[in-house]
């Protein structure tokens, strides 16, 4: 019970210097020195820690990776190409909602740490077109970024998921997909309906995006020329959404499908396209200084040093371990014990990583419950999102500049919604025992 207060007591005074509106990078050291000294490790030892965290070759590849992404987001609004994009969507989608929440989840497919930071320049494009408050803007691209993660075959915590707990991988797919539904509902409901419908499509472009515009369908602006048929408009608006994201798509093919290391996925595309649209070296000076922070380097930082402090003081392990003892009912232990490593870590691989392990006796009782299974990553990934120590949530908000606790006032029902949604999926026994083969 001590632990347990010594971990509401570090988790107060971060909520506390947050909303006092320290940066989160200062924020997430002080709580990992605070932790430690809780938690009677040295002050070498803290030092020692620290210092390991963030020279370890996972925080440079993470640190690497999240600033290739902000240059490349960077390049890709310099050039105009979010503009095409958008357009282009526009086309597609009819709807500039759906455009800002497409953009997302398309980035979504690429299983990269802090990757809402490449969506965001996306969301933030869609706001020069329709209003949008810097709340709105963060969850609409924190949260369509995440709707694939709970069942996508790509990404590490389904992955780890088939390892640890050596199920067939069609099987958790399967299993876990109704809960991406759920997520994309959740989001339809909660950050996109309430928000003011958009003018027609058929609305004149902003003078800045007709030459755009026109490219991506050339009956725009020209009323004297015949509307092609509506399927060459499509083709057309195709085309002008892969001229926008190819670069995106390289990293995706790279990445997924050669497996080469994400940064070097992301420095390829970025070399390929500053070559094919000649970014004068002055121009490309100036991104990388106002995107290569120094704020944003002591986040990846602070987020990373903060998670090895918990693992090395042991105070992960202190929630699951209380829960488990008490005897509380076993759908509430699988669902919470992931959740609470989820909201302490805000990672994905941590609460699969710890929690299964100690839940493995619940989970496969006589055999593997798909159930159970889907129940434990749901609890975790909640915990992921609503964890104020999530790279994305703390990339984004800073990002668009929203408030955190408007954020989570906004970010809290949707939570709820989607965990409903898995305890009724749950109850009805979801997915049948014809799936398990």
């Amino acid at each position: 019970m001590i632990e347990l207060l010594k971990i509401g007591a570090v988790f107060a005074v971060m909520i506390v210097l947050i909303r006092l509106k320290w940066r989160i990078g200062y924020v997430l050291l002080c709580g990992a020195l605070i932790l430690g000294l809780l938690f009677r490790m040295s002050p070498p030892l803290i030092a020692r820690t620290g210092i390991s965290a963030a020279i370890a070759p996972a925080t440079l590849n993470l640190l690497a990776a999240v600033l290739l992404i902000t240059i490349l987001g960077a390049v890709l609004k310099h050039i105009e190409n979010l503009k095409r994009l958008i357009v282009a969507m526009e086309g597609l989608f009819r709807d500039l909602r759906l455009v800002a929440a497409a953009a997302a989840a398309f980035v979504g497919f690429l299983p990269m740490p802090g990757g809402a930071m490449l969506s965001a320049p996306m969301v933030e494009e869609v706001s020069t077109r329709y209003p949008l408050n810097p709340e709105q803007k963060t969850l609409i691209n924190y949260w369509f970024r995440h709707v694939w993660e709970y069942f996508f075959p790509l990404y590490p915590g389904i992955v780890l998921t088939v390892a640890v707990l050596s199920v067939p991988l069609n099987n958790v797919v399967i299993a876990q997909f109704p809960l991406t539904l759920a997520a994309i509902l959740a989001g339809l409901l909660f950050y996109l309906r309430p928000l003011p419908r958009p003018e027609p499509a058929s609305s004149p472009a902003p003078a800045s995006n007709v030459a755009v515009a026109r490219e991506a369908s050339p009956s725009l602006g020209e009323a004297n020329q015949p509307a092609p048929p509506l399927s060459n408009k499509s083709a057309r608006h195709l085309k002008s959404l892969f001229v926008a994201v190819w670069p995106v798509v390289l990293v995706i093919v790279a990445t997924l499908g050669f497996r080469v290391p994400l940064a070097l996925s992301l420095v390829g595309a970025l070399i390929l396209l500053i070559a094919i649209t000649r970014i004068p070296w002055r121009d490309m000076r100036r991104i990388i200084v106002s995107s290569v922070t120094p704020e944003l380097v002591l986040l990846i930082l602070g987020v990373m040093v903060f998670k090895t402090m918990i693992e090395a003081s042991g105070a992960v392990t202190v929630i699951p371990e209380f829960l488990v003892s008490i005897g509380i009912s076993p759908l509430i232990v699988i669902y919470a014990v992931p959740f609470a490593v989820g909201l302490i870590t805000g990672l994905t691989v941590a609460y699969i990583g710890i929690a299964f392990p100690i839940l493995v006796h619940l989970l496969a009782p006589n055999g593997i419950n798909l159930t159970y299974v889907m129940l434990a990553y749901s609890g975790g990934f909640m915990g992921v999102i609503a964890s104020p120590v999530h790279l994305c949530l703390v990339l984004t908000k800073g990002y668009f500049g929203a408030d955190f606790g408007r954020v989570y006032r906004l970010l809290i029902p949707a939570v709820l919604f989607t965990t409903l949604i898995t305890v009724l999926l749950v109850l009805a026994g979801w997915p049948p025992h014809a799936f398990y083969r």
